[in-house]
Parts: C-alpha cells; sequence; structure tokens
C-alpha cells in the first residue's frame, strides 16, 4: 500500500516450501514469530 509508512504485511506466501497439509498451522506460527518481531521493533522505539 502506498503511502502508507511502516506498514507490515505477512501471509502463507513468504513460505519456502508449501506443506503436504493444511497451511493453518504454519501460517499461525509465521504471524506468531512476525509479532513477537513487532513487539521488540515497538519496545526498541
Amino acid at each position: 500500500v502506498r503511502g502508507v509508512d511502516g506498514l507490515r504485511v505477512i501471509d502463507a506466501s513468504i513460505m519456502p516450501n508449501i506443506t503436504s497439509g493444511n497451511t493453518n498451522a504454519p501460517t499461525r506460527a509465521l504471524a506468531r514469530h512476525a509479532t513477537a518481531m513487532l513487539v521488540d521493533d515497538l519496545k526498541r522505539t
């Protein structure tokens, strides 16, 4: 999105290999990790 400073997007497309089953669990794990990264960034600022 143009004009939105600091916007971050995460979705299942960042996975290098697609799982053979449901992608819900790996996507949730990615979201949890991304959330932890965001919290760390916010604590530093």
